[in-house]
């Protein structure tokens, strides 16, 4: 019994500190943190959005992201090792489930940015991905990506379809 009362304390403070244990090994998260590939293929889309934004702008800005309670039926699902591996990112990157204490007047501010994706897999190396924001007002952009993996990276290869405002 005290066996399984350690364990379990050592556990619980494992978690807390951010270790995260599989069946087979113990993983130290870092920012090197590996996504699963329907994960990974947003992270390419959205910091080559992040690209677009100047150093100045990043400061007041929130971005938002779909979870298992605020994701529509098909959209992808932000795992809580993207949120742990952007913990320190500015901007921020919340859950959705995590708005609080804004006002009506801030979703027409493009202070924050609601983002969602949904992912089709084309083949090993290759993902179509319709995604973008909103961000208040006329203020929104959604595109369908083709992002293909080049030497382990995902990269965009081809914008199309377009919708902003």
């Amino acid at each position: 019994m005290a066996r399984a009362s350690i364990l379990i304390a050592f556990l619980i403070t494992a978690v807390g500190v951010g270790i995260v244990f599989t069946p087979f090994a113990v993983i130290t998260p870092s920012e090197n943190i590996v996504l699963p590939d329907d994960i990974a293929v947003c992270e390419a889309v959205l910091l080559a959005h992040f690209e677009q934004i100047s150093p100045k702008g990043r400061k007041g800005i929130r971005y938002y992201f779909a979870d298992r309670k605020t994701s529509d039926a098909n959209d992808v699902v932000f795992p809580e090792i993207f949120f742990y591996k952007y913990r320190q990112h500015v901007p921020p990157f919340r859950k959705a489930i995590e708005l609080s204490g804004w006002q009506p007047h801030d979703f027409w501010s493009r202070n924050y940015f609601s983002w969602s994706f949904k992912t089709r897999q084309v083949d090993q190396d290759t993902y179509e991905v319709l995604g973008g924001y909103f961000c208040g007002g006329l203020c929104a952009e959604y595109c369908t990506y083709r992002v293909v993996r080049k030497q382990g990276k995902w990269e965009i290869v081809e914008t199309s379809g377009c919708i902003e405002s």
